[in-house]
């Protein structure tokens, strides 16, 4: 009966502790877990998410544009990739790096464009 009564609270302790070692992989960890799927591949959302996740908790601003940018390529909607792409542009202007800002302009002007077939508003991008 004791034996079993520490496997209990040894098997609560790991199912708690796990969230938590999930926080602590590195960027490059999470992200092997989804990069070599196809595009428009939704099985691969739930570790942008925690890509996009711990960018943000750490104010890593090229890491969280990246997120975004995962998001709009492994999104299947054209509204989730619009949202993701205004989300990108939105966390370059944080950044002040003019490099991520004209990335994220060019990207969110590639989704107009091709997923919305919105070729005029495309351009102003």
């Amino acid at each position: 009966m004791m034996m079993k009564r520490w496997f209990f609270f040894f098997l609560l302790y790991c199912i708690s502790a796990f969230p938590l070692l999930a926080q602590n992989k590195s960027f490059e960890e999470i992200r092997k877990k989804y990069e070599n799927r196809a595009t428009d591949d939704e099985r691969a959302m739930p570790y942008v998410q925690k890509y996009i996740q711990k960018a943000k908790n750490e104010k890593n601003y090229e890491k969280w544009v990246q997120g975004y940018r995962d998001g709009v390529q492994f999104s299947k909607n054209s509204h989730t990739k619009m949202l993701y792409a205004d989300s990108t542009v939105t966390v370059a202007l944080r950044s002040q790096d003019n490099q991520l800002i004209a990335n994220a302009y060019l990207g969110r002007g590639i989704v107009l464009y091709f997923n919305m077939k919105k070729f005029q508003p495309a351009l102003g991008q």
